[in-house]
């Protein structure tokens, strides 16, 4: 079971490493299309109910909007984001799931009741390979590279990240994409 286990972690940082090589190389596939956000934050809120029966998970609000984007990154990134969310987060925690629409842009947010990032790890939480607790990395696993992948796909979609945290009151991050128009 451990080996098992471990396996697991191995071709998961494998998979990581690899995809991060290839954004270096610009050797991925990216194919933007007209997405509708409202089904796919839908889909995302009920397969994160599926994989985090523990904790109490919400979408607060799924506004319609169409942006130029790659579903499949798209949804990676908000995968990243979720699985910090559920790692970092007490079991019966909040996580909250939120779409908000304005005149040019979506903003999707992932906010949730966990520990919380200190200030001072802030700013280098996106670099590779940064973990915040370095004596947490076999109780929660991963190896620092999911939050250097999401700024990837952000970036490639023309979008902006922040991430706002407090320790012991939880972390919130905002993805702010630009909404299709008659020239994309």
């Amino acid at each position: 079971c451990a080996i098992k286990s471990e396996a697991a972690n191995m071709q998961r940082l494998i998979e990581k490493l690899l995809f991060l090589a290839r954004s270096d190389q610009n050797k991925h596939s990216i194919t933007k299309i007209p997405l509708a956000t409202e089904p796919l934050l839908s889909e995302i809120f009920q397969e994160t109910r599926l994989i985090a029966p523990n904790h109490q998970v919400v979408l607060e609000k799924n506004e319609p909007a169409t942006i130029f984007a790659d579903p499949v990154y798209l949804k990676e990134m908000l995968r990243i984001f979720i699985e910090n969310s559920i790692k970092y987060t007490p079991e019966c925690g909040t996580i909250c799931l939120a779409s908000q629409k304005t005149d040019d842009a979506l903003t999707i947010t992932v906010t949730d009741t966990g520990i919380g990032i200190p200030a001072e790890d802030q700013p280098k939480i996106f670099d590779r390979f940064y973990r915040v607790d370095k004596s947490r990395s076999k109780a929660t696993g991963g190896a620092g590279l999911g939050l250097s992948i999401a700024r990837w796909i952000v970036e490639q979609h023309s979008s902006s990240i922040e991430l706002t945290s407090s320790p012991g009151m939880g972390t919130k991050v905002t993805v702010k994409i630009p909404c299709a128009n008659e020239k994309n």
